[in-house]
């Protein structure tokens, strides 16, 4: 998980300073560098969506298989991971392509 954090130029944050707290060990590296993210720049956002990008893929991928053979509905996570963003203003497309569906309003274009 940590690879596709740093692929897009993130690093942790040090423990001590993490305010979430989980038994889980894969909850804790993930809040680790999500709480690096800076989410009042544009260009940090940018790369964070690149990698939650990256970790739907994957997740798709190592778990195809498993999910088909498994459930009846192995692509429901999609449709609730699409919820999800789409109360952010995020819409996920059908090839793993996160954008805005309204693009925010940033202080720079206002002073254009």
């Amino acid at each position: 998980m940590s690879e596709l954090w740093e692929d897009q130029g993130f690093a942790p944050i040090s423990p001590e300073k993490l305010l979430y707290q989980d038994p889980g060990q894969r909850r804790t590296e993930f809040m680790l560098y999500a709480e690096g993210v800076d989410w009042t720049d544009p260009d940090h956002v940018r790369r964070a969506l690149l990698v939650f990008e990256d970790f739907l893929r994957k997740y798709d991928e190592e778990t195809y298989q498993w999910r088909h053979e498994s459930s009846p509905t192995p692509d429901a996570w999609r449709e609730d991971i699409r919820v999800r963003l789409e109360r952010d203003g995020l819409v996920l497309d059908d090839s793993g392509k996160i954008t805005w569906s309204t693009p925010p309003v940033l202080d720079r274009d206002l002073t254009r």
